[in-house]
This record gives structure tokens, C-alpha cells and sequence, in this order.
């Protein structure tokens, strides 16, 4: 069993997170620890001149208290991420930072895009130093 879960959740697809959390909950040690991360787009640098400063506080705030309400719905004591960036650099990064032995994420069924571009997940297997469970 892992001491040391990673579970990046999709803001939008709160049905699949929940499957995510369950899945960590069931491969937990005693006395292990889940993380939830949500990664937030970074705004460009001209958008930013547009928005007020507490707009994009609030809306990280806001994303801060959903992940919260759905660690607190899973019936879990879980710790709570928000970041900026990329989804796979941060996904991986905050992996590496927290010590996780296991990164549990869903996937999509792939399109055309994926298949030039690649997926977050394919890049997060490709390149996490841990373990990665990926569910469809």
C-alpha cells in the first residue's frame, strides 16, 4: 500500500474526482496521506493588465473551497493544493515536492490532438519518479 497519494483533479468532472479519491482511500496505509491538486491556468501576462488583483484571488479561493467541500464529501482528511502552471510540470513538481509514492489521475479516451500533442497523463507517466495509476 502507498503512504503518499497524488491525486490531480479536474475541476469540471466532479463524478470522476470522487471516483479518484475513492481509489486512493482503498490503497491507503494507515496513517498515510492524500493530497488533491488542482492546476489552474496561468493568465498571460496582457490579460492581467485587464483583470482587477482580487479576481484572481477569488477565483482561487473559490477552487480552494471546492476541493475542500469534496475531500470533506469523500469523508476524507485530506490536504488540498491549488496551483498555477502547465498541468503535467505542476502535477510532476508537486510530486517530487511532497515525497508522493503513488500519483492517481483520470484519463480521457484519446482523440487526433492527443495523439500529436500528447495527454497530461502520457506525459505524467512518461516522466513521474513514483508510481502512476491512471483510470478511464
Amino acid at each position: 500500500m502507498y503512504k503518499n497519494i497524488l491525486v490531480p483533479v479536474d475541476m469540471g468532472n466532479e463524478e470522476t474526482n470522487l471516483r479518484m479519491i475513492n481509489k486512493a482511500k482503498s490503497l491507503l496505509d494507515g496513517g498515510g496521506k492524500i493530497t488533491l491538486l488542482h492546476v489552474m491556468d496561468e493568465v498571460p501576462t496582457y490579460a492581467r493588465t485587464y483583470l482587477k488583483p482580487e479576481t484572481i484571488e477569488k477565483n482561487l479561493m473559490e477552487v480552494r473551497g471546492e476541493l475542500t467541500a469534496m475531500a470533506k464529501l469523500s469523508g476524507g482528511d485530506m490536504a488540498v493544493e491549488v496551483k498555477f502552471g502547465r498541468p503535467s510540470p505542476v502535477i510532476l513538481d508537486e510530486a517530487e515536492d511532497l515525497g508522493a509514492d503513488l500519483i492517481i489521475m483520470a484519463s480521457h479516451q484519446p482523440n487526433i490532438s492527443d495523439y500529436l500533442l500528447g495527454s497530461t497523463a502520457a506525459r505524467v507517466v512518461r516522466h513521474a519518479k513514483c508510481s502512476v495509476l491512471i483510470d478511464r
